[in-house]
Formats: C-alpha cells, sequence, structure tokens
C-alpha cells in the first residue's frame, strides 16, 4: 500500500510541476459564452440588423491554446468548441478552428483584443433554424469567429467576450449550401 501511494505520490507531483509550467504560460484560454441565434445573413448580424430567434440558443464551452506569437501583438491560436443548442430543438454542435489574435494595450497583460477564426463545424441533427431560413443545410459546415474581448476590471487573467458564430456552406461548396445560422454569444475567457 505505501508502495502504490508513492507511486501516486510521484505521478501527481509531475503532474503538478506539468501543470505549474502550463499555468504559469497563459497559452491556455477556458471560454463560457451563450448565444442566440439568426437565420439571416452574416452581414446583417455582423451590423446588429438581425432578426434574433430567442426559441433558438445554445451555450458553449471551449478550450484555446496560443501556438505562436508574433511581433509580441499578433498571435496563432487553435480552439476546440463544444456546444449545447436549446430551445425549440435540442442538439450538440462540434467545433475545431485556428484563429488569429491581436491584443491591445500591455504587452505582458493585453487589454483588449479582436480576433477571427476559420474552420470547421459539425452538429448531431440537422438544424430547424438553418433549414427553416434556407433551402439546404448540412451536418457538416464551414465555421467563421469573430470575436471582441476586454480585460475584466483588475483581474488579469479574466476577459469578457462578445462573439460571432458562422456556420456556412462557403456559397455552395458544402454540399450546395449557400447561408446556414450566425449567432452573437456573451460570455467570459480565463487565461491560465
Amino acid at each position: 500500500m505505501t508502495q502504490l501511494f508513492s507511486e501516486f505520490r510521484g505521478l501527481f507531483l509531475g503532474i503538478l510541476i506539468l501543470y505549474s509550467q502550463t499555468v504559469m504560460s497563459k497559452d491556455n484560454n477556458l471560454i463560457v459564452y451563450g448565444a442566440i441565434i439568426s437565420g439571416d445573413t452574416l452581414g446583417e448580424t455582423f451590423l446588429l440588423q438581425a432578426d434574433f430567434d430567442r426559441n433558438y440558443q445554445f451555450y458553449t464551452i471551449a478550450y484555446a491554446r496560443k501556438v505562436e506569437q508574433y511581433k509580441d501583438r499578433i498571435q496563432l491560436e487553435y480552439e476546440l468548441q463544444y456546444s449545447r443548442h436549446t430551445g425549440e430543438q435540442y442538439y450538440n454542435e462540434y467545433n475545431i478552428l485556428i484563429i488569429l489574435r491581436k491584443t491591445f494595450g500591455q504587452r505582458n497583460n493585453p487589454q483588449f483584443s479582436l480576433a477571427v477564426g476559420e474552420g470547421l463545424s459539425y452538429i448531431d441533427e440537422l438544424s430547424e433554424i438553418e433549414a427553416l431560413h434556407h433551402t439546404k443545410t448540412n451536418r457538416l459546415l464551414n465555421y467563421l469567429l469573430f470575436e471582441f474581448t476586454a480585460r475584466v476590471s483588475e483581474t488579469p487573467n479574466l476577459h469578457s467576450i462578445l462573439r460571432l458564430h458562422h456556420r456556412s456552406g462557403i456559397y455552395g461548396l458544402f454540399k450546395g449550401v449557400h447561408g446556414a445560422s450566425n449567432a452573437i454569444g456573451l460570455g467570459l475567457k480565463y487565461q491560465f
């Protein structure tokens, strides 16, 4: 029993050392946000002129990691997302993307940032709101993200986020799908 405890203690200390190195790097982000969906165009959504349907919303948890830094203010990240859609229809959405981010403010502690992301989006059930607004939809579509973050008060690791979440067929590239859905989301990002 003592040997087993000793092995677990060694494993625990190893994990703790790796975790502390990761924490000190501040390259990781945990993101949570809620969003409301529209079937209107990306342009209308971007300008906040879309007709958002409160019956279609989702909640997302995501993990992002910085993989490269350019000239102190521009960084490349990847992000993995899980979204749970609620309201009129319940289904899951899985997104994987790369993000290009520009930070503003102090070098090691930015006040805010702007980001654009590109990737893939998969839903486990066809979306009713996409089908209502467009002639075709598909489970696998392109994913596009626009994001604004702002640091919350004096908490250097916590940021509020405003996200535009866009699924589309890229003008028919994905099985003839034109358009799909857009959402505006608000949430928090914790950097560690």
